[in-house]
């Protein structure tokens, strides 16, 4: 139908600046032009950043008390969390099933690309001929893809890239984004926010979801020795992750226990 064929179109953002001339026509675009579409300024990160670190703070990950089992109970936004763990467990059954290849080269197996390939198709893209629904669509509900359609590219982007078989903090800073993205209480007034996850529903999100992504990316990293991009070498302590550094250090804000040295 014609209503499917349109879902099936905007299931995707694709990437439409390929040269100096394009930029340029992007910058004389309408699109450019609208205060709507500016969503991160200097105030408006440090405050995501703020929100994020204030809903784990103090916080044990054994403080989340809800189970896979009974989010189906819960509310909306939890739906997400217990949503988004069981597609990161899928994705990191696609690594059993994609053995790395026999090469000379140690780092940045290609059988990486064949596991990136899976994402993109079956991962990302609707078929409505074998009616398969994509990954963000599982995530968040048919209900809501209107509003969240646009979010595959950001899922997509939270794994690696496919050319260069390598993984950095820019990828789990897409993942950040794509979880940011669902969130109710940041990037006030932007075009893109989908006001499905609550502000009391966070740390879950942090806690629950956010290790189910590493999870993943840790076992592509360790299978397919994927590269570290931008790595600055034995200086720097985060070549793959560096968001667990500062969620991690929210956690530890307030307690009495003193660590051996």
């Amino acid at each position: 139908s014609q209503e499917q064929h349109i879902r099936k179109e905007s299931a995707l953002l694709k990437r439409g600046i390929f040269s100096t001339s394009d930029f340029e026509a992007f910058q004389k675009s309408e699109v450019n032009r609208f205060d709507s579409m500016k969503l991160v300024d200097s105030d408006t990160a440090e405050t995501v950043y703020d929100d994020f670190i204030e809903a784990v703070k103090g916080k044990k990950i054994s403080d989340i008390t809800v189970l896979p089992d009974v989010l189906h109970q819960c509310a909306q936004s939890l739906l997400i969390v217990k949503n988004i763990v069981d597609v990161m467990a899928e994705m990191n059954g696609w690594i059993e099933e994609i053995p790395p290849l026999v090469q000379q080269s140690r780092f940045g197996n290609k059988a990486f690309r064949v596991w990136f390939d899976r994402l993109c198709d079956v991962g990302i893209e609707i078929d409505v001929v074998l009616e398969r629904t994509s990954l963000v669509e599982r995530i968040v509900g048919p209900e809501n893809m209107s509003k969240c359609c646009e979010v595959s590219g950001y899922l997509e982007d939270s794994f690696g890239n496919m050319q260069r078989v390598d993984y950095g903090t820019g990828h789990e800073t897409t993942f950040f984004v794509f979880s940011v993205l669902f969130d109710s209480i940041s990037f006030e007034g932007a075009l893109y926010k989908t006001l499905i996850i609550k502000r009391e529903d966070l740390p879950a999100v942090i806690l629950v979801a956010f290790p189910a992504y590493l999870k993943v990316v840790r076992h592509l990293q360790t299978v397919y020795w994927l590269e570290p991009a931008g790595s600055h070498g034995v200086w720097c302590l985060d070549d793959y992750q560096l968001l667990p550094f500062l969620f991690g250090s929210a956690q530890l804000i307030g307690w009495k226990e003193k660590f051996v040295q």
